[in-house]
């Protein structure tokens, strides 16, 4: 090599170990999962070492998810590394949500080895249902708002005026959707389930598309304040599925679209199916 070349930002000999810690993590915030961060951790010693760091992955969390306790903040690299795991998995179980009325009579935590979180929230009977959770750190992109539930009982046991899915981004960080489903969706919902999972009956239900132009939070609510009684649901999560560009919608039949198994649910569905 030149001496001309020595030292510029080209040379190979480059001294990583000058990089300041701050833009240390702002490259890895550029990696949204943790198996992108260890992956980033074997290309050479300097990153390996840098992960290694209590103060490295406290920093990464807290820029990401401003908002997260700091108790939580105050473990080693592994408690850590699994807290950022946490964070920004897509699923977040029901049973984890804020859910209204959850006290073992009007809605009960049921151990199910057949979902995905193993333990779900079974709608017994409840006159004001609201299930929420707001995502945090939610990275730019077009997202389904998917609901993971099964159903009790026969179709037309369900009992329901009208359920609304709210999915709101933070301040300037996109628009909200709201999707109004009614008594005729959850019937036909209920004999998808059984056709597409006869094994466990859970099915995906894509209760809206957002789209998140920063990063920010997203929060998700499922609510239903009427005077009508609700029964027979058993929701096991939330997900969040990022939407690839271009990605294609096959519409089934009217009313609701099937799209890669998931069932995609339109706003103001009529109880008018056959």
């Amino acid at each position: 090599m030149s001496s001309a070349l020595a030292g510029s930002p080209t040379d190979a000999s480059c001294d990583w170990l000058q990089l300041p810690t701050d833009v240390a993590v702002a490259i890895l915030l550029h990696l949204p999962k943790v198996k992108d961060i260890m992956s980033l951790a074997t290309t050479c010693r300097f990153w390996r070492q840098l992960t290694c760091t209590p103060h490295v992955w406290r920093s990464v969390v807290k820029a990401r998810f401003p908002s997260t306790d700091p108790n939580k903040l105050t473990g080693g690299v592994q408690q850590l590394q699994q807290l950022y795991f946490d964070l920004t998995s897509p699923y977040k179980a029901v049973k984890d949500m804020s859910v209204i009325w959850l006290n073992g009579t009007y809605l009960r935590v049921v151990d199910d080895p057949n979902s995905r979180s193993k333990r779900v929230v079974e709608l017994r009977s409840v006159c004001w249902l609201d299930i929420r959770h707001t995502f945090q750190g939610v990275l730019p992109g077009v997202y389904e708002v998917n609901f993971c539930m099964r159903f009790l009982g026969h179709s037309h046991d369900l009992c329901f005026s009208e359920l609304a899915f709210r999915c709101t981004p933070s301040e300037g960080c996109g628009t909200a959707v709201v999707t109004r489903c009614q008594e005729g969706f959850w019937q036909a919902a209920a004999r998808f389930s059984l056709r597409a999972s006869p094994v466990t009956n859970y099915v995906e239900i894509s209760v809206g598309v957002v789209t998140m132009t920063r990063v920010g939070e997203l929060t998700v609510i499922l609510e239903d304040h009427s005077a009508w009684w609700k029964q027979g649901i058993v929701f096991d999560y939330v997900r969040l599925k990022e939407r690839p560009p271009g990605a294609p919608e096959h519409t089934s039949q009217p009313g609701f679209d099937i799209v890669d198994g998931v069932l995609q649910c339109h706003e103001g569905v009529e109880s008018d199916w056959s």
